[in-house]
């Protein structure tokens, strides 16, 4: 289970048939998962990509260098996840630079929107 959120639930729902024959579809499913506030200050900060951390605390450069080198061909998909993670970093070192801190009960809850 990923940070602040629990295990995907499927809700189906199924109604008998109706007298119109045209309307096949009489049940529905959806899967959905709940977010846990753990936050003090209700606080919640929605980002993606920040579990792909592949060079931990490491500077901007660095990680632009690992990533030029790791990849032949930046691909449209990788540079989305690049620029995601980036505005994660430049998210968290804006909040870190104003005093807040992740951390449970205290800080800012992280909700991760690509898990």
């Amino acid at each position: 289970m990923y940070n602040n959120v629990t295990p995907v639930y499927r809700f189906e729902v199924e109604l008998p048939n109706d007298q119109d024959n045209s309307n096949n579809r009489n049940a529905t499913s959806k899967e959905v998962r709940f977010y846990l506030k753990k936050s003090g200050i209700g606080t919640i900060v929605s980002v993606s990509n920040s579990m792909k951390v592949p060079v931990p605390d490491a500077s901007y450069n660095d990680y632009i260098n690992w990533i030029l080198n790791y990849y032949a061909v930046l691909t449209p998909q990788v540079r989305a996840e690049v620029s995601a993670y980036l505005n994660y970093r430049a998210l968290i070192g804006g909040l870190e630079f104003v005093g807040l801190i992740k951390q449970e009960g205290d800080g800012y809850d992280l909700f991760d929107r690509s898990v």
